[in-house]
């Protein structure tokens, strides 16, 4: 892990030759370029060798956020170079690009051509992403519904048994104790679980006692982790997702899904590396063999900046796989201006951030300036004394900010203006500190705004929301109406909430009622419109000084609860528990971070976690930055293996629930806390680019328990002595004090709207199927571009959640086969959802296929409207995949797929032609009559749908992004040669009156006919061509034999009817003819026919 080679002797990394091998790892500093360099190496790569594709490679990064800017970045630098190299003219101050335009050639900007084209099938994500697609491919549930509160919840259950049971036996476990162990456990399933043994007797025989009561303890941790993962099987948790894909790379009878995976990645681009832990890392060593010369594992990061260690990541993990042969490094810091580059570097020199981890120097970029800001150094400390308690760090805070204000300027392009508060970053540890910050600073006469410094969850909104949340719940409950009425949503001061009049209460429960109502029918979204749209609601809610930050909080914890429910009609109670589950989330969580609540001139308030990653002109650093935390839960720490003392594993001290807490465990961990706390420090103080606030305190003498300070001695002018030019350190007391600030941003004439006098033209949006067929119909209010991949509908009768219309065949008419258990179920959307779960869910294979079924419904059917017809719909889905498929299909069943020849829910977007091209659904119908009538198949079923799509009732336009989620595609072997089948299930009722009987509404004409009212037939087309594009992007010429929709109340197992050709009841099976998607692909693309 270093051994005597110090930092500062790798060589650097060159994007113009990066000189990248099988393992090799950048390691470079806050400032340098790593994720400039990551899309740098990417694109090189692309534009250099004919035989790799974006889909090649594997990018990680820690972080969704983080995901989406590397996936951003690595697009635009292929943009860039492609127009460039295309152009033969490079900027000069992109020496890539004159690198490779030097070097000539079309094939260059031909190979980033096509990789923009193909950018779709790039795989840029977070590692639980990466998990996600290889429990995919091994037929495993990969996209559960468990998250972090869930979580908590099922762990909070399984010990409360356990500890029920061992009561029982007499044996007395603290609960919380033990759940910490067990989610600590869970996190780290390569972890070694221990105790420290007694050694001594106090009384003969009771050291054995004790140590096996430890060691019972043990056991108890193992049964509790084994419970917890059986109730997560079928909703998988990040941690579950991680260790059912480690086991999967490393289980050697997997050998096909290895091969897969080795054949598709041929690189792989670890970002933020220091942010891993030992079970990712397993995984990717399991795919890029380290001593592979075919396959190159690149390893991105800085583990100066390992700070995340409260959420699972091990820096030793990194530090583990991390070798001085294969070690590069960047020295260039291209943020800060090179005197606050000076000082930061004397100021970290001889630091080291943990064992292995020491500071390298920076150089400035070429041209960077010595300093761009007049009226104070670029790195000023403030000496505050003796200070014990955070509080009294916040007013020098706030009066620093001000004298910034008033008194530094920063030059730029050889302007010179007067900081202002957009330009300022206060960085803080806690939220606390952080709320009375921006409390201080608005008594100052300053605007500031805050983010990632508290949960959204436990704001004033989401308290606003709990109660309406609780009113719906139970309207008839007059105290939680009188709540209510206490929040912007009402206007009630809570102080007379409790005078309210019978009438007046009698008003607000209507209301309440009424906006139950659409959130049962319609979902969360549809109850924040109505909010937004009642002027009185949308008054009080940005009123007052707080106002944006209410609007923003309300944006978020709409936002958070309409994920939580799918987009779907819910019931009030299943919103309060998804509250209660994202309240108990950590409040730096990315998802419940508070946003920040304005884009104004503010000076802004974030959390250093928060702020990692960031830059901002001006940082002003606010913490005591104590070393001892006073942490919670079990005890964890690295220790050296006794097998290889140079690798490290990861201890969890199980005794500790027992109350014997280990002592090299609790040195172990607050050791490594104290080395995360100075890596903390050190991102805080590389977010500047050309000012650093320092702000240092002493500890008290008496009764200060957090130990010594990352800042020790930094208070002492002399360990400046020799960068006094760019360093100075003053006391609290000469911070200077100012009038009231009051910021100009204008001449101070009246602000209006510039006039726009020319047209917008739209050339690009987000499409689905649909968003055109809501179109079609004539929906004014419902654009092309509705986003089908969140599932808002599978299109299963109408848009009603449960319909019972009238037009059925009545009760008394056969059913026409012996049984047919779905035949008089409720038809409408809610039904159709919950037997798409089922079947997402089944194990088509499974021994006992009917006690499976049941497995899955009672998971996943707990709804009161099909919670009666539980037997009926267990019954219905076990005859449904013990059906013969017919047609192509012969007697094949679902139920005699495999797993690993079955992927659900197959989300996709595919880029569609420019709008020039013209492109038009009805091209699409004339794609498919043309291929019909050339294949001699002009009595085909779908020739008149085809007619139809190509007539002008379909001309909208083609252009932007095509999404959809595919239902289920199917790998199925027609004698001997494996094909494609895109497939959906579908739940419409199609008996009629009049009809003889009720399976003779499942008919292949009436299921057609069906299908053309609905449109699946253009649906199905849409789905084809992108799956077309799907496996050709991976070098693959599988044949997509067509489609296959199944309607799941006319599949009744073996004793379904079929036609004269063999097409049975219930499943419609449609061939396409050869070459059909090629040419789909191509109009969308837009060559049109």
């Amino acid at each position: 892990m270093g051994g005597e080679v110090t930092a500062d002797a790798y060589p650097d990394f060159d994007i113009l030759d990066p000189a990248v091998v099988n393992g090799t790892v950048v390691e470079a500093s806050a400032g340098t370029g790593k994720t400039f360099s990551v899309a740098a190496f990417v694109a090189r790569t692309i534009a250099l060798n004919d035989d790799i594709r974006i889909s090649n490679f594997l990018v990680t990064t820690f972080t969704r956020n983080a995901a989406a800017e590397l996936r951003d970045r690595v697009r635009r630098r292929l943009v860039s170079l492609e127009r460039q190299v295309r152009a033969g003219t490079a900027r000069e101050d992109d020496p890539l690009a004159v690198s490779l335009v030097s070097l000539g050639g079309e094939g260059m900007a031909d190979r980033l051509a096509r990789a923009l084209r193909e950018f779709d099938t790039a795989t840029i994500s977070t590692i639980h992403s990466v998990c996600a697609r290889i429990l995919t491919m091994a037929g495993l549930p990969a996209v559960g519904e468990g998250d972090e509160a869930d979580l908590a919840r099922i762990i909070a259950e399984v010990v409360n048994d356990a500890v029920v049971e061992e009561s029982m036996n007499g044996v007395e476990i603290d609960s919380s104790r033990l759940a910490s162990v067990v989610e600590k456990r869970l996190g780290s399933p390569l972890a070694v679980l221990e105790y420290e043994p007694y050694k001594k007797d106090t009384v003969k025989g009771k050291k054995e006692v004790l140590n096996a009561a430890l060691e019972h303890l043990l056991e108890v941790v193992e049964q509790c982790v084994a419970r917890v993962r059986e109730r997560t099987e079928l909703e998988p948790t990040f941690d579950d997702m991680l260790r059912r894909a480690a086991e999967l790379v490393a289980d050697a009878s997997q050998v096909a899904l290895t091969s897969a995976l080795r054949q598709r990645f041929r690189i792989a681009v670890i970002d933020e590396a220091q942010d891993t832990d030992k079970l990712q890392w397993a995984i990717f060593r399991h795919i890029f063999d380290p001593d592979s010369t075919t396959h190159t594992l690149l390893a991105v990061g800085d583990p100066k900046q390992a700070i995340y260690r409260f959420r699972g990541a091990d820096v030793e993990a990194y530090l583990s796989v991390r070798r001085d042969d294969r070690r590069l490094t960047l020295r260039k810091n291209w943020r800060s201006d090179s005197d606050l580059l000076v000082a930061l570097n004397h100021l970290f020199e001889g630091w080291t951030f943990g064992e292995g981890i020491d500071y390298v120097a920076v150089t400035a970029r070429d041209g960077a300036a010595g300093s761009a800001v007049s009226g104070t150094k670029p790195l000023r400390i403030i000496d505050l004394g003796a200070v014990g308690n955070k509080n009294r760090i916040v007013g020098p805070t706030a009066r620093r900010v001000h004298e910034i204000l008033e008194t530094v300027t920063i030059t730029k392009d050889g302007a010179t203006k007067k900081v202002t508060p957009g330009d300022i970053c206060v960085l803080v540890t806690s939220r606390g500190t952080g709320a009375a910050v921006e409390s201080a600073l608005r008594g100052l006469g300053i605007s500031a705004v805050s983010s990632g410094t508290e949960n959204v969850m436990k704001g004033e909104m989401a308290v606003a929301f709990g109660r309406l949340f609780r009113a719906m719940d139970e309207p008839y409950d007059a105290s939680l109406v009188r709540l209510a009425a206490a929040t912007p949503f009402f206007g009630v001061d809570l102080a007379d909430a409790g005078m309210l009049t019978e009438e007046r209460i009698n008003d607000i429960q209507r209301t309440v009622t009424d906006w139950a109502r659409t959130l049962r029918s319609k979902g969360v979204a549809a109850v924040g419109a109505r909010l937004r749209g009642d002027v009185e609601v949308a008054a009080r809610i940005v009123s007052g000084d707080n106002g944006e930050r209410r609007e923003t909080d309300f944006a978020h914890v709409l936002e958070l609860l309409h994920d939580g429910t799918g987009g779907s009609g819910s019931t009030p109670a299943a919103v309060l528990d998804i509250m209660a589950d994202l309240t108990a989330r950590e409040d730096q969580a990315e998802t419940v971070a508070r946003r920040v609540e304005s884009d104004r001139e503010a000076v802004r308030i974030m959390t250093v976690h928060a702020a990692k990653g960031l830059e901002f002109p001006v940082v002003v650093v606010a913490d005591l930055w104590k070393m001892r935390k006073t942490g919670r839960g079990a005890n964890a720490y690295n220790r050296p293996r006794a097998d290889d003392p140079s690798q490290k594993e990861l201890v969890i001290d199980a005794g500790w629930v027992g109350g014997r807490e280990s002592g090299a465990a609790k040195a172990g961990r607050q050791q490594e806390e104290a080395d995360e706390t100075l890596r903390l420090f050190y991102v805080a103080l590389t977010r500047a680019r050309h000012h650093v606030s320092l702000l240092v305190a002493d500890p008290k003498e008496k009764g200060d328990k957090g130990g010594p300070r990352v800042t020790a001695g930094l208070n002492d002018p002399a360990r400046f002595a020799a960068v006094s030019e760019v360093v100075e350190t003053v006391g609290a007391s000469q911070i200077r004090i100012f009038p009231r600030y009051s910021h100009s941003s204008g001449d101070g004439g009246d602000l209006g709207l510039a006039p726009f006098s020319g047209s917008v033209d739209q050339t690009y949006r987000r499409m689905s199927f649909t968003g055109i067929t809501k179109k079609r119909e004539g929906r004014g209010d419902v654009p092309a571009d509705d986003d089908e991949r969140s599932g808002a509908g599978h299109h299963d009768d109408d848009e009603q959640i449960i319909t019972m219309r009238s037009g059925y065949a009545d009760d008394s008419v056969d059913l026409g086969v012996p049984e047919m258990p779905f035949a008089r179920l409720a038809g409408g959307t809610y039904f159709g959802k919950v037997m798409h779960k089922v079947y997402e869910r089944v194990d088509f294979r499974a021994h006992d296929l009917e006690a499976e079924v049941a497995r899955v419904v009672d998971a996943v059917v707990n709804g009161a409207l099909l919670r009666n017809h539980r037997d009926e719909i267990v019954r219905g889905v076990t005859l449904s995949l013990r059906t013969p498929l017919g047609a192509r299909f012969g007697l094949t069943e679902l139920s005699s797929i495999e797993k690993n020849d079955r992927l659900n829910e197959l989300g996709f977007e595919i880029g569609l032609a420019p709008v020039v091209a013209g492109v038009t659904v009805s091209d699409i119908g004339t794609v498919l009559r043309d291929a019909l009538v050339g294949a001699g198949r002009g009595d085909d079923i779908l020739m008149p749908y085809a007619g139809e799509l190509a007539s002008s009732a379909f001309d909208i336009p083609l252009i932007g992004l095509m999404n959809g989620s595919i239902d289920t595609l199917l790998r199925v072997d027609h004698d001997g040669q494996k094909v494609l089948w895109v497939t959906d299930w579908k739940s419409n009722r199609l008996d009629e009156d009049g009809m003889e009987n009720v399976i003779h509404g499942y008919v292949r004409e009436r299921m057609c006919s069906e299908m053309e009212h609905h449109h699946y037939p253009l649906q199905a087309l849409i789905y084809g061509a992108a799956v077309h594009r799907y496996v050709r992007s991976r070098g693959s010429d599988i044949d997509i034999a067509g489609l296959a929709y199944f309607f799941i109340r006319g599949m009744v197992g073996q004793e379904t009817p079929a036609d004269g050709a063999g097409h049975r009841n219930g499943v419609f099976v449609w061939e396409a003819p050869d070459g059909l998607w090629a040419r789909l692909s191509d109009v969308m693309s837009g060559v049109r026919p």
